[in-house]
């Protein structure tokens, strides 16, 4: 029992903090429409400096929300927004007023703002982030790449791996299986 307690403890820690960053982003609106603001004016300049070379977009849990909220105003060229471990579609759910639908903000990303494709994965054990379920564009896509976690996406071998499959630095639609 004494053994398992330091395990009980770290995971009790990371969804208090998970919680904490997201009540901190979801009741300042000030702060979060900040942070909006300074992340759109960041994928602005770096998109203005890039000088033909793709921008990808990468967003993890929290990330993936805020990015999300960040991309639609932009004109970006064929860029790659990449989500993982997303928990879009449960905030959006849990605070609509704040978060809109992953389907919505699909519409907004996919229709406007030059981003080429969509791309999200998820792991089957993620409690956090899951399936968008956006079913009605053809340049966004989204995978399980098994089981797992909400943490280390990025260390995740299988993660990368699916970064590669997808073929993000093709142009046209990406389409994973």
């Amino acid at each position: 029992f004494a053994a398992v307690m330091p395990l009980i403890a770290l995971k009790l820690l990371v969804v208090w903090d998970l919680i904490e960053d997201v009540l901190a982003y979801i009741a300042n609106g000030p702060r979060r429409r900040m942070l909006i603001e300074a992340l759109s004016q960041t994928i602005s300049n770096v998109d203005d400096a890039r000088a033909g070379v793709p921008l990808i977009l990468i967003g993890h849990s929290l990330g993936s929300v805020l990015l999300g909220h960040s991309v639609p105003g932009l004109n970006v060229g064929a860029s790659v927004l990449l989500t993982c471990g997303s928990p879009l579609e449960l905030m959006a759910k849990a605070f609509p007023r704040v978060v809109s639908s992953s389907g919505s903000i699909a519409t907004r990303i996919l229709s406007s703002s030059g981003i080429r494709n969509w791309i999200n994965l998820y792991r089957d054990a993620d409690y956090v982030g899951r399936s968008l379920r956006v079913e009605r564009f053809e340049n966004f896509s989204e995978k399980s790449i098994g089981d797992g976690g909400h943490a280390d996406y990025y260390s995740d071998q299988r993660f990368w791996r699916a970064v590669l499959d997808v073929g993000i630095t093709k142009p046209g639609p990406s389409s994973i299986t």
